[in-house]
């Protein structure tokens, strides 16, 4: 017997799976229109804890594949993206240790 329990989580044969439909606007990215994944447990509150971890997980990625359908992948790169101080040069970075080691060290 199948029970559906909430959303994105049903019972079958006392194991929970997942089981989402994937968004029309990528389908054509996915083999099937659903994707199905047996959590391999027979306790609710962890296959609700791992079927919310799913689909949180889903979701960034269908967010991000949407971006990219848009043009517009960079502009969360962008804004996201941290600020690297230049490198130093050779000559700086030679000095510098140098200094720091001081003399007659080995």
């Amino acid at each position: 017997m199948v029970g559906q329990i909430n959303h994105h989580l049903y019972r079958k044969r006392g194991f929970y799976y997942f089981c989402r439909r994937v968004p029309k606007a990528l389908l054509e990215h996915y083999p099937k229109t659903r994707i199905v994944v047996a959590l391999k447990t027979r306790q609710f509150r962890d296959a609700l804890r791992q079927s919310q971890i799913i689909s949180k997980r889903l979701d960034d990625q269908w967010f991000h594949m949407q971006l990219v359908a848009m043009g517009l992948d960079n502009v969360q790169a962008k804004l996201f993206q941290p600020v690297k101080p230049p490198a130093p040069l050779m000559s700086e970075a030679t000095s510098l240790y140098l200094r720091l080691k001081g003399d007659g060290k080995d």
